[in-house]
Order: structure tokens, then sequence, then C-alpha cells
């Protein structure tokens, strides 16, 4: 398979499986037994089927979603895609700090993702990807501070972090 056809499949999953929300694509381009590293899960989500669940818990909390693809590097059997994803939150989003009404409110952040692609597959198709890693670049207090869970406020050299409404 093509360095081409490989960026092909990264691109489609990220446009018609993430941003179209359809699932279904993933029988198509990703192995039935594939694994997948996302920073969410303390260990790998295990064959389509289950990644299939995994993307539509996360999905689910977005009425909006869409990615946006700033690098894609194709070497032998791995893709590397340097993206960014902005989302828009359906209703209460649950973090370390706790349950915040965030609905309608966008956050944005950016993203690494890995694709290894398998020579075979269980069904004897070449060239789906086996393997993936996902790594959100860690932004969280950004996010807090996109959705007004925390403010920010600079005296001198000191940053102030407040949990909360920022206007109080």
């Amino acid at each position: 398979m093509s360095i081409e056809s490989k960026k092909k499949i990264v691109r489609r999953y990220f446009e018609e499986v993430l941003d179209k929300r359809n699932l279904d694509v993933l029988d198509e381009i990703v192995a039935a037994d594939c694994m997948i590293h996302r920073p969410e899960t303390s260990e790998p989500i295990q064959g389509r089927e289950a990644f299939k669940h995994a993307l539509k818990r996360i999905l689910d909390v977005y009425g909006e979603f869409t990615t946006t693809i700033h690098d894609l590097i194709a070497e032998e059997d791995r893709v590397a895609c340097r993206l960014s994803h902005r989302a828009v939150n359906r209703s209460e989003w649950t973090s370390r700090l706790g349950t915040h009404a965030v609905a309608g409110k966008t956050v944005t952040w950016l993203a690494i993702a890995i694709f290894r692609f398998s020579r075979w597959d269980d069904c004897g198709r070449m060239g789906q990807p086996g393997r993936a890693w996902h790594v959100d670049r860690a932004r969280s207090l950004g996010i807090y501070r996109e959705v007004a869970v925390i403010s920010v406020k600079k005296k001198g050299n000191i940053l102030i972090f407040r949990s909360g409404n920022p206007n109080r």
C-alpha cells in the first residue's frame, strides 16, 4: 500500500468517523483486532467494536466536533498526524475538579495521533491500521478557562488560579 493511500485512510478516519460521526466506516478502515492507545484510558482499547463503543462515548459529549489536520507525515508502516479538535459541549462536563455546566461552550485542543498499519487483518485485508496512539496535548488549564471553570489573573510574575465563574 502506498504512503498516499495510508494518508487517505487517516484523513478518512478524522473526516468521516469523527467529524461526521459515521462509526460504521471503521469496519472498512480499521483492523478487527486493532489496539488503540488513548490518554483517557488506563489500558489500550482492544478490538474494533470496543473502539467504536469508546468513540461513541466521546462523541456523545459534544454537539459539534471538527478536526483540522495541520501535518500528516508518513513513513513505512506509520502515519503521524498533528491536529486540532474544536467541539461544542452538549451539557455537563466532569473533570478532576468536579462537574461543570458547560452546555453550548466551545473547547479546542491540540493532539498528535500515530497510526501503524498492519500487513494483514483477520479477514485477509491488507493495509488497515492495526494500532494507533492518540495523545492529546494536555492543556486542561486552557480548556478549564475556555468553559469558565477557572479564571487566571496575573499579579507581577505570579499567576493566580480561581475555580468557578471568572466574573466573581
